[in-house]
């Protein structure tokens, strides 16, 4: 809260020196620097010519009536015009404020209605899709089995990307809700690496389209490449088996 006024301070310092056409320099001189420095010179010559009596004779009589006709009227010419500054300072925050809540204001719901292709979150997605449509493609018309298993803080993250591979992968794809058999609730965890998508598959001697879908992935999430294979499947299997297993805390990468 001290840091607000101490901007609103600022600004109104600034629109205040504005208004009187002069610098922050410009104002201190003539204010302070001039008169005190008069002060000084006019006790000077006072104590030259009549002693310290004389100083003190003056500075009840001559000076102090100067001194106080002069600065007060100063003062309060000078907190009229700065009590001015305060408030359009304070009012050109209120304008600036109100602008910028206008502009999230705005962007928070085109962001409801739909991403836009600025939005990274778009290019995610497109390759994300993409990358699910090679593999589809390089399996070359074979029947195809996805897998996805994941922790209970990933499990958000695993659905979206599964329900892309439902899509446009062309293969069977199963997961990653919870498993309705405790006995198949042992591949969430199984060989997990937190923070990491391990991308299983069947050992190849040639050409590994999950190879190939893994270091695709890997361009937006963490991923591991494994030849370890689910223990316990509690649905069917058709033809070639990919298993993405989600660890703990997987997020996209910055």
């Amino acid at each position: 809260m001290s840091h607000f006024y101490w901007v609103l301070l600022g600004n109104s310092w600034r629109d205040f020196i504005s208004s009187l056409g002069s610098t922050t320099l410009g104002f201190l001189v003539p204010f302070i620097v001039l008169p005190l420095v008069g002060l000084l010179l006019a006790l000077f010559v006072t104590l030259v010519r009549e002693g310290p009596r004389g100083i003190m004779t003056h500075l009840q009589k001559t000076f102090a009536f100067a001194a106080i006709a002069a600065v007060f009227g100063e003062v309060i010419v000078y907190l009229a015009i700065f009590g001015g500054s305060m408030v359009r300072a304070n009012y050109q925050d209120h304008r600036t404020l109100s602008d910028q809540n206008r502009s999230l204001t705005s962007q928070l719901e085109t962001h409801n209605r739909g991403i836009t292709q600025s939005d990274p979150a778009y290019m995610g997605l497109v390759q994300i899709l993409r990358a699910f449509q090679s593999y589809g493609s390089r399996v070359k018309g074979q029947p195809c089995t996805i897998y996805f298993t994941a922790t209970e803080d990933s499990r958000a993250i695993a659905q979206a990307i599964a329900e892309t591979s439902a899509l446009v992968s062309g293969c069977h794809t199963f997961g990653p809700d919870a498993p309705m058999m405790p006995e198949c609730s042992s591949n969430e965890n199984e060989g997990m690496i937190p923070g990491a998508i391990v991308v299983h598959t069947s050992r190849s001697s040639g050409y590994s389209p999950a190879g190939v879908f893994q270091r695709e992935l890997g361009n937006l999430l963490p991923t591991r490449l494994s030849y370890v294979q689910p223990r316990n499947v509690c649905f069917p299997i058709t033809g070639r088996l990919m298993w993405l297993q989600f660890g703990t805390g997987v997020g996209w990468k910055q």
